[in-house]
């Protein structure tokens, strides 16, 4: 039981970022980089599922978790349920369960119901230390702040 449960945890991001009907062509990668580059958080988040599917592009979960942490940091739950799954470790980032934790708060905080149970399932490993500091982090986050590094990226 607890494999399968680990099997699904794994498997669930490509899971709940995968659009099956987005296929891009390389001169729409372009103009979705352009977007992105330029602020357009729905080409944010466009350009980071592509990478993290490999649709249109070489698969890549560091550009893909770059393009989330630009668009969360924005107030867009979509890219902040995203960064909870960054934040918890994988190609992309080192495990982060205080900045994961955050994250997925920030979401369930923004109308995401299905954060609730992933922020409990990252707080099962976590000391009372660390939820603390990641509810004061929640609490203190503001979109648009980059004082603070929320990125959790290697």
């Amino acid at each position: 039981m607890k494999k399968l449960l680990l099997i699904i945890i794994l498997l669930l991001p490509t899971a709940l970022f995968a659009d099956s009907e987005k296929q891009f062509t390389a001169e729409e990668i372009k103009d979705l980089t352009k977007k992105a580059k330029k602020g357009d958080v729905d080409a944010q988040i466009d350009l980071a599922d592509a990478y993290l599917n490999g649709v249109g592009v070489e698969k890549d979960e560091r550009i893909a978790a770059k393009w989330y942490y630009k668009a969360a940091m924005k107030n867009n739950i979509d890219a902040q349920f995203a960064m909870g799954f960054v934040c918890r470790g994988g190609e992309s980032a080192s495990m982060d369960k205080v900045l994961s934790y955050m994250w997925f708060e920030l979401a369930q905080k923004n109308g995401n119901t299905r954060a609730v149970g992933l922020r409990n399932d990252v707080a099962w490993s976590m000391t009372d230390d660390e939820i603390s500091q990641a509810r004061k982090k929640a609490d203190n986050w503001r979109a648009g702040q980059e004082a603070e590094d929320y990125s959790c990226q290697n």
